[in-house]
């Protein structure tokens, strides 16, 4: 009786671990290569950003990725590609905790649609890498972000110190 007890605790724990979930490699590099990414760096304080969003539809996925490229070149740090000098481009607000303390103002700027201002979709329709997975919609773009524009906004609102 020992035995069929010891055996069947083995079988179980054997099961147990077995069991465990396991995130594919695939899965791994794909996450990766979605991060936001600078393509350029230009002069006239604008950057090209390969960004990507998610939506009900392609068009709101596309919105979904201008907000997030303005929103990242705000509060984010943004790994630079191949054959750009330098590391990441940095956030235009580097205090802990920004997005929280002018909640107010962040969340009128983004539901009023305002970054719309600071960023254009650069993409040709061919250019638009898109996936769907469980009814959502993803969209690969090129964003130009006027960076330049969205920090002396933010200085002029009192976000940011000269």
């Amino acid at each position: 009786m020992k035995h069929i007890s010891l055996y069947t605790a083995i079988c179980v724990l054997a099961l147990a671990t077995s069991c465990s979930s396991h995130t594919p490699a695939s899965d791994i590099y794909a996450t990766a290569s979605m991060r936001t990414q600078c393509l350029v760096n230009n002069n006239d304080g604008t950057l090209q950003l390969k960004v990507w969003g998610n939506g009900n539809n392609l068009a709101s996925a596309i919105d979904n990725a201008l907000r997030n490229a303005v929103s990242q070149v705000i509060f984010e740090s943004i790994s630079v590609g191949p054959g750009l000098r330098g590391t990441t481009i940095f956030p235009l607000i580097s205090e802990p905790n920004a997005r929280e303390k002018f909640g107010n103002f962040f969340d009128n700027f983004f539901a009023s649609r305002q970054y719309e201002k600071y960023a254009y979709n650069a993409s040709k329709s061919g250019d638009i890498k898109t996936s769907e997975s469980q009814g959502r919609n993803g969209a690969g773009i090129v964003v130009v972000v006027n960076r330049a524009a969205l920090k002396q906004m933010l200085l002029e609102e009192g976000i940011l110190e000269p």
